[in-house]
């Protein structure tokens, strides 16, 4: 059997790529996805060892 869950309008994570978002509502959908800047090297961990 198939059961659906409510899923209030203002925590829809299709919507970041649906729709035009208030820039709180677009951060907080994007948090919750897990999507991170790959470019801003602050969510980068780990090291490099050069030799």
């Amino acid at each position: 059997m198939i059961t659906t869950q409510y899923i209030h309008t203002k925590e829809q994570p299709s919507d970041l790529l649906m729709k035009e978002l208030p820039k709180v509502q677009h951060k907080h959908l994007k948090n919750k996805l897990g999507v991170i800047n790959i470019f801003n090297t602050a969510n980068l961990n780990g090291s490099v060892d050069v030799n």
